[in-house]
């Protein structure tokens, strides 16, 4: 993001980062947030997040904004997201610019 922000390419992670990253960070937060909605009984919640290869190819979707590509969407969740994601567009610059990318 911060290579976004300043339009450096030097700041982009190397593909061995991003897939270290994936797997000692993205991946177990995934599982982290099933069990603690298991554990508290908010099975809505494990089943909108769906099963982990649904979860990150509906991430990788959103992450490339590809409107075109919402109707593959699979889990719950990224459908709710997908419906209120150009309410929230809308919603930016009416609250001031309070929210940024």
């Amino acid at each position: 993001m911060q290579a976004q922000i300043e339009q450096d390419s030097s700041l982009i992670p190397t593909e061995d980062e991003l897939q270290a990253f994936a797997h000692e960070v993205t991946i177990p937060c995934f599982f982290d947030a099933i069990q603690l909605a298991q554990a508290a009984r908010a099975t809505s919640i494990a089943d909108d997040l769906g099963s982990p290869e649904d979860f990150f190819k509906d991430l990788e979707i959103a992450k490339l904004g590809d409107l075109s590509r919402y109707g593959e969407l699979k889990t719950q969740g990224a459908r709710e997201w997908a419906q209120l994601w150009p309410c929230n567009e809308v919603l930016k610059p009416i609250l001031g610019g309070h929210f940024t990318n």
